[in-house]
């Protein structure tokens, strides 16, 4: 549940090598993390509204905003995106979820081969929707690592956003060890 914290000690002359850098990143992700778990919590802080889309019509919107997921990640959806309903099924979870893709590719030589290969200079950060129509009953089911942004029901062929559902918000004091 908690991981182990060690940061980088500096002194003079010290070789740094690439494991000591990620270690340094490493080490202030997770505090940050922690910080988010522990003192905020996990839910939608703001944004992230779901309607039904008029343009493309026929697809679920989710408007930009900020979560904070279960493990404590940062989920910041920077423009609205639309996601297509499910093809079968009669209720759906709507989930945005903490993900992350190498970028910013440059040329490696490498002296174990020959061939030039690629290597990713940057790791993006950023969020994704998932419907998840597998399982059924309470909401609650539906969570994973992901935030729950909308329940989902088919009547009479039409995809609805169902307004009794209840975005988990978040807020201080609900996190427990």
């Amino acid at each position: 549940m908690f991981p182990i914290l060690k940061r980088n000690k500096y002194f003079s002359g010290k070789l740094m090598s690439e494991k000591d850098f990620q270690d340094e990143q490493d080490y202030f992700r997770e505090k940050h993390k922690l910080h988010n778990r522990f003192l905020h919590g996990y839910g939608v802080v703001t944004g992230l509204d779901v309607s039904i889309s008029d343009d493309p019509p026929g697809k679920v919107r989710v408007e930009p905003g900020y979560a904070i997921d279960r493990m404590g990640n940062d989920i910041l959806l920077l423009q609205a995106q639309v996601a297509d309903f499910p093809e079968r099924g009669k209720r759906a979870c709507l989930i945005i979820e903490w993900a992350e893709r190498e970028t910013d590719l440059v040329p490696v030589r490498s002296s174990e081969v020959e061939e030039e290969l690629m290597a990713a200079t940057r790791v993006e950060e950023r969020a994704t929707l998932r419907l998840d129509t597998a399982r059924t009953g309470e909401e609650e089911l539906c969570e994973d690592d992901g935030i729950v942004l909308a329940v989902l029901k088919k009547r009479g062929g039409v995809w609805r956003v169902d307004k009794r559902f209840v975005v988990r918000r978040v807020s201080r004091g609900d996190s427990h060890f």
